[in-house]
């Protein structure tokens, strides 16, 4: 039957959003975080047709929504617990940003058909196709009170295709030491190959062709990922800053040699309106809302917001513009050099001693 409240998601679980609308069923889980857990889920109904099944949660809805006409076949799910007014306002947050996104692409549920509702791509064309399964579209959400003080926020959202683009680069990485082991070649062979021209033990002159690939690869992947994302953080930032661009949150779509790469966004749990952000001081201006995100990935603006405040920001108009306005461009352009330098090959103490470098 239909879980209800208070049970968290779990496999099997028929869950139903937005009132009497739009159902699924869970079905596997996607990952989970320190504001959340996702899954993937079946969609069952998604205009509300069968009428008289039982609602989820009972009385205990507080609020929710449903997009009519829906085509997708296959969503994400999101549950956020939240347990102050701050974190229902995020939560809330984050539905309304991925419905404004939704429309303002142009898209919406129930323009999704055909591949276009496996993707979760929209089925217009013209200027948003660069767009195109970039982040989820909003499909259905809902907010319950399950206790005093503690409110549950679902999300349902078209899937963006892909794997975590940090999952990607480590599964290149140990395929490539793998190649290295069968070549037959340790490490320091196999670079001194590669710049004296095949001079060693081995299949080096398949090696060194093999690195002048592994090369291009990394500096395609490096290279595509800010050409596809960075005009996609420009659409999101006419609405926000999405304050948590990492490799781990970035997915990318390989497929197979016919497909080029593909890269989307996804996690909109720190996300904040651009307009309260940037306006003048208050609880949810840059001045006082808590620096979030993975700190690997933070310019030095955020490092000196992080260890002395704003006051102390303030007195660098430069950085305080930084931390205001590039959080997430500086973040996209360390993603592409952490791609870049993961997946190049590596120069060892033959290279340096040699006095070589990456040989083409």
């Amino acid at each position: 039957g239909v879980s209800a409240s208070p049970m968290q998601l779990s496999t099997g679980a028929l869950l139903r959003l937005g009132g009497r609308g739009f159902m699924c069923r869970v079905t596997t889980p996607l990952g989970a975080g320190s504001f959340g857990a996702v899954w993937s889920a079946e969609v069952i109904r998604p205009d509300g047709a069968d009428a008289d099944a039982a609602a989820v949660g009972g009385g205990g809805t507080a609020g929710g929504s449903a997009s009519s006409g829906c085509g997708v076949r296959e969503v994400a799910v999101k549950e956020i617990m939240c347990r102050s007014q701050q974190e229902l306002n995020a939560a809330r947050f984050e539905a309304e940003l991925l419905s404004r996104l939704t429309r303002k692409t142009g898209g919406g549920a129930g323009l999704l058909n055909g591949r276009a509702a496996e993707t979760g791509t929209t089925a217009r064309g013209g200027a948003n196709e660069a767009l195109e399964g970039r982040f989820p579209q909003l499909v259905a959400s809902e907010t319950e009170v399950i206790g005093p003080d503690i409110w549950r926020v679902r999300l349902a959202m078209t899937k963006v295709r892909g794997v975590p683009l940090d999952h990607f680069v480590e599964q290149q990485q140990q395929q490539r030491q793998l190649e290295l082991e069968q070549s037959g070649l340790d490490a320091d062979q196999a670079e001194f190959a590669a710049i004296n021209g095949g001079r060693c033990p081995g299949d080096a002159k398949v090696h060194r062709q093999r690195r002048s690939e592994q090369l291009a690869e990394a500096f395609c992947v490096a290279c595509q990922v800010v050409v596809q994302l960075a005009p996609a953080l420009g659409h999101i930032e006419s609405l926000a800053y999405h304050r948590d661009v990492n490799s781990h949150n970035i997915l990318i779509d390989a497929g197979d040699a016919s497909e080029p790469i593909r890269f989307g966004l996804v996690d909109f749990g720190l996300a904040v309106d651009i307009g309260k952000w940037r306006g003048p001081m208050g609880p949810s201006s840059w001045h006082l809302v808590d620096i979030g995100g993975d700190c690997r990935y933070w310019p030095m603006a955020a490092w000196l917001q992080f260890e002395c405040g704003w006051q102390e920001l303030s007195k660098y108009p430069l950085l305080a513009a930084e931390y205001r306005t590039r959080l997430d461009l500086h973040a996209l352009g360390l993603v592409a050099l952490q791609v870049f330098t993961a997946m190049a090959p590596a120069v060892t103490s033959s290279a340096s001693s040699s006095g070589g470098g990456i040989s083409g």
